[in-house]
């Protein structure tokens, strides 16, 4: 008999642990597990069984490492602290499964009494779910037949008892696509606590990862990117770029905000001492420190209003300042795939003819003039928007005004241009026209002269 690999989510019945729950340490969230060098089965991660359950090399799926964990007749559980604000989540994992025989019959070990919802697949391919109807086909009957890795993502809301689920055969990190929207958990519960793999035949799994989510299931989202913080002692002022810039945080506008959609997608993974830095209109990095799961201003303060609603665009400069050992986490970006404007910071066909405006800051108050950018799609200089137009009040650029821009592969290398206004256009510095194109995910500073601030109009 051939034991399938099942993949089950656990929740909190009416306050108290649902069965499969345990008495081990729980993990808060976000939590990461890569399997890598130095890992070994304990708190928050235990196992029960008969079998193994070991971290190898060959067991890993590919670019996520150098080992997975390959576990025979055994279940791992991941306990996760049982609190309200659990109670929309997202659950990442890469599994190699082992597929039931074709006349195994679904899986007895799934049930109400200890799952809000679970998946498997079958010999022949099929994937199966778990919910209140019991198990049910999802996708084609043979889509998941190969002997591979396959990506699942649960996005789960215990507000309203239902799950979506997204999958991919494809790269480490690549998005998504979801399968099926709104499926009904098996019972009723109020947030998760925990995340269950169990498999009788050998299995792989890697990079599991469990992080708080903010939008709601059954959404036309259709797809969903996910960005990975790396652990441990990473550089400060890291240049952060958006896994995914949606249309859907573009209205209402509050929706790309420091405290909107796109700043909640942000927090779903960071941790706490994480410090995000948002290049503002006041000529300076606005910093935004992780607290208690939520954005603040350091010290630990609540952020006040009106920097909370601080508009982040496709093309504004971001970075994280990592804490100090921080643990590998990950992000998700949820959004529809016919009206994404931008993937890992690439401004995407979708967004042709989509408009976006930004400040480019003056010297009143007294300030630099400087404004930082990370530019998201081609443009030659002469397309380039940040120039001056006719009948532009005020004049976006005075003679002399500076441009640095560093190419994504040489990120610390700025090539340095002047404005020219008597040929309206960008020179070197020494004296030639600017020529070649501005590549995606440049790095951009703009050092203006006048006083006051200038606005710019971006057709994508």
């Amino acid at each position: 008999m051939n034991i399938r690999t099942t993949l089950m989510i656990v929740g909190v019945l009416g306050g108290v642990a649902a069965v499969g729950s345990t008495s081990v340490a729980s993990t808060t969230l976000p939590y990461a597990q890569g399997f890598e060098s130095g890992f070994s089965l304990g708190d928050p991660l235990t196992d029960v069984g008969s079998g193994t359950a070991v971290a190898v090399g060959g067991a890993e799926k590919t670019g996520a490492g150098d080992q997975g964990l390959r576990i025979t007749n055994k279940k791992v559980t991941l306990a996760v602290d049982p609190v309200p604000q659990y109670d929309n989540v997202w659950i990442q994992v890469y599994i190699k499964p082992a597929k039931a025989g074709a006349l195994d019959p679904d899986p007895t070990s799934v049930t109400s009494a200890n799952a809000s919802g679970a998946l498997y697949i079958t010999s022949t391919g099929q994937l199966k779910v778990f919910t209140s109807s019991g198990w049910g086909n999802v996708g084609g009957p043979t889509q998941f037949s190969g002997d591979l890795y396959y990506g699942f993502i649960i996005h789960a809301n215990y507000a309203t008892d239902t799950w979506d689920l997204y999958s991919t055969s494809g790269a480490y990190k690549s998005a998504m696509t979801k399968l099926v929207s709104n499926l009904a958990f098996s019972t009723l519960a109020t947030a998760l606590s925990s995340v269950v793999v169990e498999s009788g035949n050998q299995a792989d799994i890697d990079a599991l990862a469990v992080s708080r989510g903010f939008t709601a299931v059954g959404t036309s989202d259709d797809k969903v990117a996910v960005y990975e913080h790396a652990a441990g002692a990473t550089p400060p002022l890291q240049d952060f770029t958006l896994a995914a810039y949606a249309s859907r945080y573009t209205s209402p506008a509050d929706a790309k905000s420091v405290s909107g959609a796109l700043g909640n997608d942000i927090l779903s993974g960071l941790v706490n001492g994480d410090d995000l830095y948002v290049w503002n209109v006041n000529d300076a990095f606005a910093i935004y420190r992780v607290n208690s799961g939520a954005f603040y201003d350091p010290p630990q303060s609540p952020t006040a209003p009106d920097e909370n609603l601080m508009y982040i665009y496709s093309n504004t400069r971001l970075m994280i300042d990592p804490a100090n050992s921080r643990p590998q986490t990950f992000g998700f970006y949820p959004y529809v795939n016919t009206t994404v404007y931008a993937i890992g910071g690439t401004i995407q066909p979708t967004a042709a003819g989509q408009t976006e405006s930004f400040a480019l800051n003056g010297i009143s108050g007294p300030r630099s003039g400087f404004t930082a950018l990370t530019w998201p799609e081609t443009d030659t200089f002469a397309d380039l928007p940040i120039k001056d137009g006719p009948g532009d009040s005020p004049d976006r650029l005075t003679q002399g005004d500076r441009l640095y821009v560093a190419a994504p592969s040489t990120p610390n290398a700025y090539a340095e241009y002047w404005w020219n206004n008597a040929a309206n256009a960008w020179y070197r510095f020494n004296g030639q026209p600017a020529s070649g194109s501005i590549a995606p995910g440049s790095s951009m500073w703009v050092k203006r002269q006048a006083g006051i601030d200038a606005s710019v109009t971006v057709t994508h």
